[in-house]
């Protein structure tokens, strides 16, 4: 029988997604070099350019994943909260809800020691 960690299982994922996002981002990088150097007006503010847009970008994304995630853990937090709410119980609700059981009926009778 196999069993799964699955914390392992995401922190692989997450490190595999780090990973192929670094190896893309190089490529895009050597990409857009290439392009600066071949283009002579691009070659004194195009790295420039590339590098404030791309702050800008990583920036904005990261702001809305940080803010995603707060919603997220706020929006969990309400409904744990009203799962959890307390819900008023009379005696009559009591009695029509006690079930007959073995262990209640009395066959079971765990104060002899054995």
């Amino acid at each position: 029988m196999t069993v799964k960690n699955t914390r392992l299982d995401m922190e692989q994922k997450i490190m595999s997604a780090a990973v192929l996002t670094l190896v893309i981002a190089l490529a895009w990088n050597n990409a857009f070099s290439e392009l600066f150097k071949s283009i002579p007006v691009l070659q004194l503010y195009g790295p420039w350019v590339y590098a404030f847009v791309l702050t800008i970008v990583v920036v904005f994304a990261h702001r809305r994943s940080v803010n995603s995630e707060h919603e997220a853990a706020a929006l969990k937090a309400a409904v744990r909260k009203e799962l959890l709410k307390e819900v008023p119980v009379t005696e009559d609700v009591v009695a029509e809800t006690v079930v007959e059981t073995f262990a209640n009926q009395g066959h079971l009778d765990f104060s002899q020691n054995y």
